[in-house]
């Protein structure tokens, strides 16, 4: 499989990577840092007068890293230290007449500009002044508003699933909002890194988020998680930047987390390690108590080794601040006996022998309130689950005698014919067994008990496994140059259905997920002097994920079907039955590979002239999607063809689903899609494309504006062999040629000379402004605006019609009276072909048209902007209040329905006008459709409705979304002093927009689609994500008690032991609740168009909340009768989320509890608890939200999140 392909933009890249590899061959070395991934430090040198120093020498020493730059300043005293790794600092700044001056415990920090301000007083240059502080807090030097997130509260704070992404947190502002996904609920297993990257930023989607690693893309364009997230040893700093106003950030909404990977340091440093949870620990969820269930039994390991330091061969190779690696292994293993109850086919029933079901009941009816036995023609009662022979079925005609039964025949009503099977007697179908069905039945495991139904009881084991490392070579070349190389493999094995059948049972459902992920990166950067530096990276993701059948490979002809099926689905077939019968085959998705390839290269430089820190930079990058795997057999068995007939409609209580299997007669059934093994498989392809220039201009010593311009097109999807289309809106089909009509509308294949999907927009520009002016040395005003682009598409988007042909299974012409065939050959005329682009604009008329993607589409835009105030109590401590807000158009909805018949026609008084038959005046012209496009008359309505020629237009991501978000942010943080780290930060919100983005599908009532998809404004609400208050508290405290401490700082060794190094960290967060989306039934052909449920009084009913008092599953949330479904031909009017109606808010709080004893100079033993919701405290999803899911069930919430749930760990830390 080849990486990349070119599509236009390749001459770019290799531009890029040449001009990096000529750099590379003139300069003496590599690089290693971006700007993503680096830190400079400023400052200014004056006298004790204020008088600039210029000429001074600076010197800044990393502490463990090797890192020595020596600089002048500048003859305004200024100086500037770009690219220099995260880390701890010494600097140092020597003058001749005046005193020396060193300060030492600066932090740096990824993508921040630090600033220190020096005076020297006059004095002999062998004196020294030596301070021992970090950097103020003030961020003076940009706009942004980010939270930098320590390597100590990545390996300290509590940290369920131990996944760094879900720091992300932290930040008030953002939010995991997807129920399905937060913390792995609603699985057999937990949650991948993609799952856990599920994260909402406030006023943005999920999907429009970038994520770096080492300055890498790591994003996917599949829905836009994150691919490959390091583990938590392996992490060195974690930054979330929820507003970027500097222009090196793009593809984005301009919220970005940056990860940056540790490496090795001049001293050996590593651990080993093992987290382990056991549910013996936890406490029962809340639910399981209410019901009387027991608590789910379940187990993770979590273990590894970290180590790092400077490189050294015995013999061969020492160069303790030359050459630098770090090492990490974790791996993962968890499980959790999972129980199933299955309704498999009896012994009996095997054989043929279904007279257990007779159980005496009757088949009945209610009429105008009156309930009678249903008979049949000849005036028999027919018992529920009789079983009839479909081989018989016949038109009686009434008043006549009937010649196989000898009896005279009476209609049900009174009709003049009616249809009529004549029954199994005693329920016994043996002699009509089919080989094929028996052959499928031999598949169910044997019962373990004598029920008919619920007769299988299995527990199986439901395991995840994990296998991950990472290595990092750093080396410095010289103090000005320096390379890093990084390669990381995680190895990741999901169980997503269990082996309940056993695991040699082919027709079982189990099914295994692996998901694997790659990456690789390396980085160079080059000081050419104090003013000028350049820095390049470039990097390759890969993500392969799927699913392994146990019924993969299979060969269906050993179960008598037609070996064609093998071409195109050579796994077990999906069979479903009906009357609660337990399903055969890969019902959990069958074995397929999907793999994402990300890969980016960046070229970063920066120049200092005078009062400018100047930067620019391009990056490209490159994303694929390729996906395989066969396509699914399926057939379906429900009690239809094994049923008497009402007159001519089966009867619902008489049949049963294994019979019908037995004999051989599903009702529905396909071949799949597509109809050759690995014949199609869509290989689409893009790129991100950006340039940008960045000027920090010190204005004064206390203004500094940032002036940004970043200039970024994102080309299109591109397929690999031009198998996609997209639709022409305006474009005549000449099927109106055959119906002397003129029709808009009809798909383009993409071609050599054209193969985006859409048009290529070339003016997104983005100019990105912000300023600092330090009013004094406590407070700092800082406020910004710019405009960003984030991904104009997903690989959802894409589409290949044509390409794929499934082969339909037909019973019967006539209604089922008499069967066409059976599973013997369920395909008499063979298998279709897939037409490929042959048919042109023909392809789909009289169908769906499966590709509605416009061609000429807008860049989805957003305007951010905000405005704050930065105050230092001291330098450890700075509260940062900001209002913050963003306004989007052109955004990313999931579809929109292009077939919509013009809602002012739709009225209960023209019903009568819009449903009436009319001439089709297709017919003749289209021979097949899936809408009666192909028969002589048509509901009139289709024809007055848009693009008439198809079935439905359905437009893929359309760019016609809106939104406005308006917050106030209030961060605290004091920086670990003294022991103790407090990060506080606090959101008050409102989030409005008329789309959820293209994962709306992730939250509840995400069915209430557009109500008039002309004017999509008519369904603005508040988002489904929006939460108006959001506090979220960390804190790490390392108790002052023991050696060396504030209390018992003289304690003994043994008093020590006992008695020192404790520590407490936690992290509380506390939200309001998700507003609600009441959906209702589409009780009427609103033609195209969604209705919404009808609000018909106040919702809102007294309760104190959720507690003893309101219990979930007894009680109703909210007032349900101020809900039904909206009259007929009207939209409803409740909106799209109901800010006013919202679901339980979230409370919780997790804590851990550390102790470290000494074991050597440089060896501690660390144990830690690790508790998550400490106070089981229940938080519960949001309520059931459709009308029609009836009593008991509408309004009432039956899930709860976790319990609480303790975790013990173990580390050997040097």
């Amino acid at each position: 499989m080849k990486v990349f392909r070119s599509s236009g933009t390749v001459w770019i890249a290799f531009f890029s990577i040449f001009a990096v590899l000529t750099f590379v061959t003139v300069s003496p070395a590599l690089v290693a840092q971006d700007l993503t991934t680096s830190a400079t430090l400023t400052g200014t040198v004056t006298d004790t007068t204020g008088a600039v120093i210029s000429g001074a020498t600076v010197i800044v020493s990393g502490s463990d890293n090797g890192v020595s730059r020596a600089i002048k300043t500048e003859a305004n005293g200024d100086f500037t230290v770009p690219l220099l790794p995260p880390g701890q600092y010494s600097l140092q700044v020597q003058m001749k007449g005046f005193k020396s001056y060193q300060q030492k415990g600066i932090t740096l920090v990824a993508e921040r500009s630090a600033h220190q301000d020096i005076r020297l007083p006059i004095g002999a240059e062998s004196e020294q002044i030596e301070v021992t502080s970090q950097a103020p807090l003030l961020n003076t030097g940009d706009a942004n508003l980010s939270s930098e997130i320590t390597s100590k509260q990545v390996e300290d704070l509590p940290l369920n699933l131990r996944n760094v992404i879900a720091l992300a947190t932290l930040n008030s502002s953002v939010s995991n909002t997807s129920e399905s996904q937060a913390l792995g609920e609603g699985g057999t297993s937990g949650k991948a890194d993609q799952d856990v990257s599920f994260l909402n930023f406030g006023g943005g989607f999920f999907g429009t988020s970038g994520y770096l690693i080492d300055g890498i893309w790591d994003t996917d364009s599949t829905w836009g998680a994150a691919i490959y997230v390091p583990s938590v040893e392996a992490v060195g700093e974690f930054k979330i930047q929820t507003n970027s106003f500097t222009a090196q950030n793009g593809f984005s909404t301009g919220n970005v987390i940056n990860i940056q990977t540790k490496s090795g340091t001049s001293n050996f440093h590593g651990d080993v390690f093992e987290f382990i949870r056991n549910s013996d620990l936890d406490a029962n969820n809340y639910f399981n108590n209410h019901n009387g269930s027991p608590r789910q039994q379940f187990r993770r390991n979590q273990f590894g080794v970290s180590a790092g330091g400077p490189l050294y061969i015995p013999g061969l190779y020492k160069q303790r601040d030359k050459t630098f690696i770090f090492g990490a292994y974790e791996g993962l293993r968890q499980g959790s006996p999972v129980n199933s109850t299955f309704t498999v086919p009896t012994a009996a029933m095997r054989t043929g022998d279904f007279s257990q079901l007779l159980t005496g009941a009757l088949v009945t009816q209610t009429v105008n309130g009156t309930t009678t036995n249903v008979l049949d023609p000849f005036g028999n009662t027919i018992q529920v689950n009789q079983l009839f022979n479909p081989a018989t079925g016949r038109v009686l005609t009434n008043g006549s005698v009937d010649a196989t039964v000898g009896k005279q025949v009476s209609c049900p009503g009174g009709t003049a014919t009616c249809y009529y099977r004549d029954p199994f007697q005693n329920n016994n179908v043996s002699s009509s067994i089919n080989p094929v069905g028996a052959k499928l039945i031999s598949y169910y495991p044997t019962p373990t008990n004598g029920n008919v139904s619920n007769n299988f009881f299995a527990t199986a084991s439901a395991p995840t496994t994990s296998n991950e490392f990472i290595v990092r070579v750093d080396h410095n070349f010289t103090d000005a140059t320096r390379m890093y190389f990084r390669y990381a493999n995680k190895h990741e094995q999901k169980t997503n259905s269990p082996t309940y059948y056993g695991a040699s049972d082919p027709g079982g459902p189990g099914n295994i997920r692996p998901n694997n992920r790659y990456s690789i990166a390396t980085g160079f950067s080059h000081i050419f002097n104090a003013t000028t530096a350049i820095s390049a990276n470039a990097g390759f993701h890969r993500w392969n994920q799927g699913g392994l059948y146990q019924g993969y490979p299979f060969d269906q002809t050993t179960l008598g079907l037609p070996a064609a099926l093998n071409n195109g689905s050579n796994q077990f077939p999906e069979i479903f039955v009906g009357n609660g019968g337990s399903s055969l085959g890969p019902v959990q998705g069958g074995f397929g590979a999907g793999i994402a390839n990300v890969g980016s290269v960046s070229v970063d430089a920066t120049k200092t002239f005078k009062q400018h820190d100047l930067s620019f930079g391009f990056i490209d990058v490159v994303l694929q999607n390729n996906g395989n795997g066969p396509a699914n057999t399926q057939f379906s068995f429900q009690p239809d063809y094994t049923s008497q007939f009402l007159n001519t409609s089966p009867v619902g209580s008489a049949g049963y689903g294994f019979a019908s299997l037995l004999i051989g007669t599903p009702d529905s059934g396909t071949n799949g899609n597509p109809t050759t093994l690995n014949a199609f498989h869509t290989a689409p392809q893009r790129h991100y494309i950006g340039f940008y220039g960045q000027d920090n201009f010190k204005v004064t010593k206390t203004v500094v504006l940032n002036l940004g311009l970043r200039y970024e097109f994102q080309p299109s999807f591109t397929e690999r062999h031009n198998r996609q289309a997209y639709f022409d809106y305006t474009g005549i089909n000449p099927i109106g040629n055959s119906v002397g009509l003129s029709l808009p509308g009809r798909e383009v294949y993409s071609t050599s000379g054209n193969r985006g999907l859409n048009n290529l927009n070339l003016t997104n520009v983005a100019p990105r402004f912000g300023f600092t002016d330090q009013l004094n040395t406590h407070i700092v005003l800082r406020g910004g605006y710019g405009i960003f682009f984030p991904p104009s598409s997903f690989v959802g988007i894409q589409s290949s019609p044509g390409y794929s042909q499934a082969t339909n299974y037909d019973a019967s012409d006539n209604g089922g009276l008499t069967l066409k065939t059976n599973l013997s050959n369920p395909f008499p005329n063979g298998l279709l072909a897939p037409t490929g682009n042959a048919l042109g604009p023909l392809t789909d008329v009289g169908f769906n048209a499966s590709t509605g993607v416009h061609y000429n589409r807008h860049s989805p835009l957003l305007q951010q902007f905000s405005l704050g105030v930065q105050y230092a109590f001291t330098t450890n401590d700075v509260l940062t209040t900001s209002y913050v807000g963003n306004r989007g158009t052109h955004l990313l909805a999931n579809y929109i329905n292009r077939t919509q018949l013009d809602p002012s026609l739709v009225t209960a008084a023209n019903n009568n006008n819009l449903v009436a038959m009319v001439p089709n005046p297709f017919y003749g012209v289209i021979k097949s459709s899936s809408c009666g496009l192909d028969a002589p008359t048509i509901q009139q309505a289709h024809l007055l409705q848009p693009f008439p020629q198809y079935c439905g237009v359905q437009e893929n991501e359309p760019t016609i979304g809106d939104s406005y978000y308006n917050a106030l942010l209030i961060d605290y943080n004091h920086r670990f002093h003294a022991g103790l780290n407090v990060l506080v930060s606090y959101t008050f919100s409102r989030f409005i927009d008329d789309t959820g983005g293209t994962a709306d599908w992730a939250y509840r009532g995400n069915s209430n689609g557009y109500r008039n998809n002309y004017n999509p404004g008519f369904d603005r609400s508040v988002d489904g994500t929006d939460q108006t208050h959001s506090l979220v508290v960390n804190y790490i405290y390392e108790l002052p008690v023991g050696k060396g401490k504030k209390f018992a700082g003289n304690a003994g060794r043994v008093t020590n032991a006992v008695i020192g190094g404790w520590q407490v960290s936690g992290i509380t967060t506390i939200k309001t609740g998700l507003p609600l989306s009441i959906t209702g039934n589409n009780n009427s052909n609103y033609f195209g168009g969604n209705q919404h449920a009808q609000q018909i009084a106040d919702p809102h009913v007294s309760h104190p909340g959720i507690g003893s008092n309101t219990v979930p599953g007894t009680g109703t949330w909210f007032n349900t009768a101020a809900f039904e479904n909206a009259p007929a031909y009207t939209p409803g009017n409740t909106p799209r989320y109901i800010s006013r109606l919202r679901s339980p808010g979230y409370d919780n709080w997790d804590a851990s509890l550390q102790k470290v004893w000494q074991l050597h100079d440089t060896i501690n033993l660390q144990f830690r608890s690790e508790f998550y919701n400490l106070p089981n405290h229940a938080n519960f999803f949001t309520p059931d939200t459709g009308v029609d899911d009836g009593v008991g069930k509408f309004g009432y919430i039956t899930q709860a999140f976790d319990a609480r749930s303790i975790q013990f760990a173990l580390k050997v830390i040097w």
